[in-house]
């Protein structure tokens, strides 16, 4: 599996061309039944370190004080694209949440068009829990005929059989 740009942690329009470079150049060394060349993949690698360490200095820097949450009236909106309120993020809290992920489920917060890029600092001050972990494995559901195909040396690696139309 490749992954490139946000899913892989938000970094910017730089850090998303790097990866996406790496991931690229990964799988036409993959069809081809080689390996990545390092002296084209070095670059991006690099330019893929700096567009980290930079986001996650960008990250540090912009992030709500210490102790802030504490003094945030009920009625301040933590979650812009959700309207959740510092309240109803306690209310959750009272509701058994013991967590920002269980919070997120009970209120919604982190479930708008930003998933939580912007809100999770605050919704976590507000709650005293740490933020949830922002990357969540992929997944994607396979056919048991696929997970048979590995085993199997005769049946080609790109040559899976599809489920027939209409069954489970």
């Amino acid at each position: 599996m490749w992954a490139a740009g946000e899913a892989t942690g938000v970094g910017g329009a730089a850090l998303a061309l790097a990866e996406g470079h790496i991931a690229g150049r990964s799988i036409a060394a993959r069809l081809r039944g080689t390996a990545p060349d390092a002296d084209t993949w070095a670059p991006a690698a690099r330019a893929r370190a700096r567009g980290r360490t930079a986001a996650a200095a960008l990250h540090a820097l912009h992030g709500p004080p210490a102790h802030w949450g504490e003094d945030v009236p009920d009625d301040t909106v933590i979650c812009r694209c959700e309207e959740v309120t510092a309240g109803a993020v306690r209310e959750a809290l009272t509701l058994g949440a013991g967590d920002t992920r269980t919070v997120k489920l009970l209120t919604r917060a982190g479930m708008g068009w930003c998933q939580g890029r912007v809100c999770a600092p605050g919704v976590a001050a507000v709650t005293g829990c740490p933020p949830a972990p922002a990357r969540r494995p992929f997944a994607r559901p396979v056919p048991l005929g696929v997970l048979a195909a590995q085993h199997d040396r005769t049946t080609p690696h790109d040559d899976h059989p599809r489920p027939e139309e209409g069954s489970p």
